[in-house]
This record gives structure tokens, sequence and C-alpha cells, in this order.
């Protein structure tokens, strides 16, 4: 009765509704003062205000391309009549056309809108690896819900199982590697999810390096070298080394930091472990990292304290800024700008993305985080959880420059970048200063 009550008052509103009882009237076209709801979601109900329809009625869609979907049609009164848009009809603008005692006539456009996402507070992470169970967080998630991912017209569709935060998804072994877009179905309607679901090799960071020219063809070269024990970092050794045709002449520094039981690394050997430096983070009872957010840090510290670091973390996850607190006053050790998911600047260092094809494996560390690593060695526990994966910020894409200073205040020199990488996209060497300049990642 409700719907009859609907179509009744919406008569009354319209009241230029021409009273005809078919379509072969003589006064003109009676379907001049049809009025047909605007705009409607797939599933969703409307209504058609005339008063010319037969309970034979039957209405359709008609999209631009010829598709037509026959909507079914619950309420047939003297004032108009209800249908429902079928479930799965795409968006788009249709022509609204009634089929009636054998004649089809157009009643009038209709925008028919994309459905309504059945899930709210959707989080998916940024890229996941061939045969990687994850889980994409969510409230919504039902039976029926399939996930597909598509790249290139080739979809693959997710196993997948109900959790309480959202969905549990496998990616399946043998999957290609590349960009894809993730895409929810209930069987009857499409939401694209993500646009940009990275599917790549994961591998470990085990060594990051910088060589820069010295004397000729002697090269001084810097070196962070990862050491795992199972999946811990056990140790983080720095070296500075003078070097001719890759062959070492001379070692001018070697710090070899080192876990221990406590969780704190040690200075062993070396020009640190004179100054007494020692760093750490909050751990678990089994010895995991339980946040990198915080670093405890100590130098020549007669009483043993340990001054406190902090990462402060943007709404994307991305690091911001380390800050720590001197006589009351919290001041900023390092400071990190970012657009378009590009680290862009440092207190060190300014860089250029201008080749929107120019991409690291998701996966990778970022490059420009370690160019700015090696400018600093003289703070090595800045850079830990870069090293250690604590945060795997990963830029979207390759700085096709890096901008330094020349010594004269804020004038900067533009130097041109080129990389080389793996076969699974890793970039494994990066050179500027038409090759003078080199950092060298190696990963396993």
């Amino acid at each position: 009765m409700m719907r009859i009550f609907i179509l009744v008052l919406a008569f009354m509103a319209a009241v230029s509704c021409n009273d005809v009882g078919d379509l072969a009237g003589d006064g003109g076209n009676p379907l001049d003062d049809c009025v047909i709801t605007d705009a409607v979601q797939p599933g969703m109900e409307a209504v058609v205000q005339w008063n010319g329809f037969d309970e034979s009625a039957v209405i359709l869609l008609i999209g631009v391309d010829g598709t037509e979907h026959e909507a079914e049609v619950s309420v047939v009164t003297s004032s108009g009549l209800i249908f429902r848009v079928p479930a799965g009809v795409t968006s788009g603008t249709y022509m609204v056309v009634l089929d009636q005692l054998g004649n089809r006539q157009e009643l009038g456009p209709i925008e028919i809108l994309a459905a309504e996402l059945p899930v709210t507070g959707v989080k998916i992470p940024y890229a996941v690896q061939p045969g990687e169970t994850f889980v994409i967080e969510g409230t919504g998630f039902a039976v029926g819900h399939v996930l597909i991912i598509v790249k290139d017209g080739e979809s693959v569709v997710l196993r997948q199982e109900t959790v309480s935060s959202g969905l549990k998804v496998t990616v399946p072994e043998g999957t290609a590697c590349g960009i894809y877009s993730l895409y929810l179905s209930d069987g009857s309607n499409e939401w694209i999810l993500s646009d940009s679901l990275y599917v790549a090799v994961r591998k470990t960071l085990r060594s990051v390096s910088r060589t820069s020219g010295y004397d000729g063809s002697i090269r001084y070269r810097t070196c962070y070298d990862v050491e795992y024990d199972g999946d811990m970092v056990a140790a983080v050794v720095f070296t500075a080394s003078l070097t001719e045709d890759g062959e070492v002449l001379m070692e001018e520094a070697r710090d070899r930091y080192v876990l221990g039981s406590d969780g704190v690394f040690r200075a062993e050997g070396g020009s640190s472990s004179s100054l007494n430096i020692n760093f750490g983070y909050e751990r678990d009872a089994s010895g995991q990292i339980m946040t990198a957010d915080v670093l405890r840090f100590s130098r020549n510290n007669p009483d043993g304290a340990m001054r406190t670091f902090s990462y402060v973390y943007d709404s994307a996850g991305r690091p911001e800024k380390v800050t720590y607190v001197l006589d009351d006053v919290t001041r900023s050790l390092q400071v990190y700008f970012y657009e378009a998911d590009n680290l862009v600047e440092t207190m060190n260092s300014v860089f250029a993305y201008e080749d929107g094809t120019l991409r690291n494996n998701p996966f990778a560390a970022d490059v420009a985080m370690g160019y700015d690593m090696m400018l600093m060695t003289d703070e090595p526990f800045l850079y830990f959880p870069y090293l250690m994966g604590e945060h795997p910020f990963t830029s979207s894409l390759l700085p096709t420059a890096v901008l330094e200073p020349t010594g004269v205040m804020g004038a900067l020199e533009r130097k041109e970048v080129a990389y080389e990488t793996d076969d699974d996209g890793y970039v494994v060497h990066m050179t500027w200063e038409s090759g003078a300049s080199e950092l060298f990642f190696e990963y396993e």
C-alpha cells in the first residue's frame, strides 16, 4: 500500500501529466509529460509518473551500446508504475522503454549510478607476493563476496576466508608480477578497491654501499652490511675504505654493531667502540622488535643512560621526522618531505621525479633514503630501521635527478641519475655525476 500511496502523491504533484489511456491519442505525444526518477543504483526501485500504463507493461533499460535489461515491474496504478533496476547493470545513461500491447515507446532517460560499495574501512596492502596470504581489513564483507585482480585483461580470482577483521586472502602461486586492479564482486556488481596493487617478489636487503672519486682511479667506499640470524638482524657492519679496481687498498674504519641478549646493539671493535655507542628498540620477550617508532641511543654517557629518539610517521605510515628531547625541547634530527608518494626532500638532499614509468620493486629499499643515509655515516643508528626493514617505505617512482648543495647559500646543482635493476625489478646500482658517484644495493 505504501508504494501505491507514493505513486498517488507523485501523480498529484505532477499536475501536468496527461490523462491518456493509450499511446495513440490525437493530442500530440502523450509521453511529453512523463516523469521518471533521475538516477538510481542497481537493485533499487525507480518511479515513472504517467497514467497510460496497462497491467501488461514491460519496462526495458537500453544502454547506449544497445544492451537491453528487463526491469522488474512491481506496481502498476492509474498514476504510474514502480520498477526495480536489475542488479549487475553497469553505471551509465539508459533509455527507459515501455513495451506494451505490441508497441515500444521511449519514456525518457535514466542515470544508473554505480552500486554503493558494501564494505567500509577498507585497508589494502601496498604490495604482496605470489603465494602470500594477507588480510584486507574492512567491515561488511559477506559470504558470496569474491576478490579478483586484473592486469592486461587477465583476471585472477583470489582464495579467501572471512575473518573478524575482514578477508584473509591468498595470491595463487605463479601469479605474474605487475600492477593489478583489485575488484570486489558479489556476483551481480563489481567495485574497484584499488587500481595499483603490486604483485612482486620480496627480497631482503643485505647491503648498501656508496663509492665516489678520491684520487685518480682510487675511489672512496662506505658500506653498511646487514648480518642475519634466521629472520632476525644480528649485526650491522659499517666500513669505510679506499679501493682501486674493486680491490681494498686501505680500510679506514670498520664498526660492527652486534645485537646483545638485552636487545641493544653495541659497537664491538672499531672507532665507535671507544665512543661507547649503543642503541636498541623496544622488543618483546623473544627478542622481536615490537616497534621501530622509538630507539634508544647513547654515546659516552658515564651513567649509561640512553637518549631516546623517536620516529614520527605521517597519516600514510611514512617516516616524517626523527626527534629527540634536549633541555626539555623537542628537536628534529632528520625531516622527510613527500609529494605524490615520493620522497622529495630531506635536511640533506632534494630529489626530482620526472619519469612516471621509472619504478623500483615495491618491496625494495627506497633509493632516495638510501642515498641520504650514506651522507650521514656519523649517525649510523638513524637508519637502522631502514636497513632492518622496520619502516619499508618505497617511493612510487625513482628519482631522475638529485640536487646537491654547491656550497653557495641556497644553490643546488642538478645531477642526472641512472639505474640498473635485477630480474625482479630491484635497483642494484644507482649512478650520478656521469658515473663518478655510485650506490649499490644487494638483496637475497
